[in-house]
Formats: C-alpha cells, structure tokens, sequence
C-alpha cells in the first residue's frame, strides 16, 4: 500500500528549497509509513533536535540530501520537483512501497508539499557503484566486484519474478547500484520502471533510458520486457571488469564498450580488458567467464541469459575465485614458514 504524508505549511516554490527548507519540512510534518515492522504506524519526522540535512547529490528531478532523523535513522532524502516529475514520483513510490529485498534500496516514507515531493530512502554510506568504478582515489577488489554483480544481479531477478508481474527496472547503470555499509548492492531509481503483469511478454513504451545502457533492439521496436534489464546489467558487468565507460571519446575512433570486449577476447589476451586498478590481483579463469557472460548479456535478445541464470555463472565465477585465493595465500604460507604462522595459525 502506498503511504502518504499529511503536510501541514503552506505551498512553497521549488526554487525556494535548500537544506534549511527540506530539515523544516521533515522536521514539522508527519509522515505516514505501512511499510515492514512499521506498518499501520506514523513515520514521525518531527524531532526536539533538528534532523541534519546535506546536499550531496543532484538529479535532472532535483537534489539528493542526507541526513539523520529523530528515531536514528541515516536517510538520504531525494527532492523531486512535480512539475513534469509526477509520474516518475508516483512510479517510484509504488515500486518500493511494494518490493521487499535486501539487495533493493529501502523507501523509509515520503511527503508531499504542493508542487514539490520528498522521498524518503535508508542511506548507503559507500555511495554508488560509479565512484568506486570512475573515481580515481578509490578501487574495489576483484571479489568485491563479483560480489557486488552478484547482489545486483539478485535484486533484477527478484524484480523480474515479482508476484503481481515482472517488474522491469529500465535504467539499470553503475549511478543507480548504492552500495551499503558492508559494500551490499542495492538497486535504486525506480522511476523508469514498467510492471509487466502476468501471461503478457512485454509492454511497449516510448524509449526511456541512459545512453549507452539501453537495448537497441528496445530503441527499435519499444517493447519492455525483462531482456532489456539484462542487456543493461550486461554493460555494467563490463565496466566492473574494465573500469572503463560505456564510450570513450578520447579517441580518434570512439568504440562502444561491447565491441571492444568482442574485439580483446577474440584476440585471446582478455587481460587487455581488465581494469588497471585490479593491478592483476585476479582470477583470469573468473575474469574470462564473466566477461563471455556480459557479452551473452548483451547479445541477441533470445541468446540473452535469464537473471537466474546469471546470477549461477556469476557465483561459479567467484567460487572459482576464491578457491584461487585460498591456494595462492597458502602458496605463500609454503614459502614463508614464519610469515604463514603468524596469519593463519
């Protein structure tokens, strides 16, 4: 059931927001909440002590905050402006007001002032997928970066096998994969997604998407359907190997992401592909069958792999992985006696 809050302050324009604005609205209205363990029960925003509030993010919709709420809660508050964004804000609240599971992010609650839309989510300290990927101070471990592709790829088939009917998210990327406390994915940013209900393949739908993520053949025939959300998690698969984006115009021939995948692993040296930042610390077994798997992902739509599916390859990959782990550290252990005693014994 969707959850609504009453809000009780007059109209204010969108214009007029700012960190002060969104803490007085979160701190002086109700929220009502049906969601979980708090179902039937008031999402209370109202606190003796001002709830923080810190821009951190900005959308074409409007800003990202984050904060604390009284009960504790770390938030992160998306600000959406209504005007031309109703629809997104409806879909998005309806999705999650839904959807229960570890590997999707939580809708704490939501309020609503005139013309401007507040919702709000649990906040994932370690950011999105893109900053680990893309930023320069930062980098994820080869296991890491399986285990992140596998909770993704556990929250698309969740969605995909929903209940009351595939849910298809439609802008899967790096940006929309927040990542938790202890590095857990959770898909984000439901306000493309398309429910298509039971017995029905697709549904058609004018092209909605991030360039460089969206399935030609959807751009051709405009059909939603879950093979589109593989293609898209097939391009993030990619970049989690290479670390590299969907297009790099820093060169005299742009080369789509794909075709260079294609081209390296034909040629038979996959380690071309791989991410410099891994700095070879990875399984070349592993990094091979995921690279085949995100190029099956981003095939033909009837050769793509169901989401089960993918996530079995996937978790082939990192049993593999860390079997080579687990010899390589005793590998050392044989040839540094002292060094092997002092981890491991």
């Amino acid at each position: 059931m969707i959850f609504v809050a009453a809000m009780k302050s007059s109209a204010i324009t969108c214009c007029q927001y700012g960190e002060e604005q969104v803490e007085y609205l979160l701190n002086n209205h109700d929220c009502h909440s049906q969601m979980g363990a708090n179902r039937g029960r008031y999402f209370d925003c109202n606190c003796d002590t001002h709830c923080f509030m810190e821009p951190v993010e900005m959308e074409l919709s409007g800003k990202v905050y984050k904060g604390v709420l009284s009960n504790g809660w770390h938030v992160a508050v998306k600000h959406i402006i209504k005007d031309g964004y109703v629809e997104t804000f409806m879909r998005e609240v309806t999705s999650l007001s839904h959807v229960r599971h570890r590997n999707l992010v939580s809708l704490r609650g939501y309020c609503e002032e005139a013309e401007e839309c507040f919702l709000v989510y649990e906040l994932c300290p370690n950011g999105n997928l893109s900053e680990w990927l893309f930023g320069k101070d930062k980098c994820l471990s080869w296991l890491q970066r399986l285990e992140i592709a596998i909770d993704s790829a556990r929250g698309l088939w969740f969605l995909h096998t929903y209940c009351k009917g595939c849910i298809v998210h439609r802008d899967i990327k790096p940006t929309n994969i927040l990542l938790g406390q202890d590095f857990e994915a959770k898909l984000s940013d439901f306000g493309l997604s398309k429910v298509i209900d039971n017995g029905l393949s697709h549904v058609s739908s004018e092209v909605r998407g991030t360039f460089g993520y969206v399935d030609p053949e959807y751009r051709q025939n405009r059909h939603v359907n879950a093979a589109g959300d593989v293609y898209s998690f097939g391009i993030v698969l990619l970049q989690i190997l290479s670390g590299m984006r969907v297009l790099n115009l820093n060169v005299i021939k742009p080369m789509s992401l794909g075709k260079m995948a294609k081209h390296i692993l034909k040629g038979g040296n996959i380690t071309e592909f791989a991410d410099p930042k891994l700095n070879v610390e990875y399984s070349k077994e592993a990094f091979e069958m995921v690279l085949k798997l995100a190029l099956s992902c981003t095939s033909h739509k009837q050769q793509r792999p169901s989401m089960e599916q993918v996530i079995t390859r996937l978790e082939k990959a990192l049993d593999v992985s860390v079997r080579e782990s687990a010899m390589h550290r005793i590998s050392i252990a044989s040839d540094h006696p002292l060094v092997g005693k002092t981890r491991y014994s």
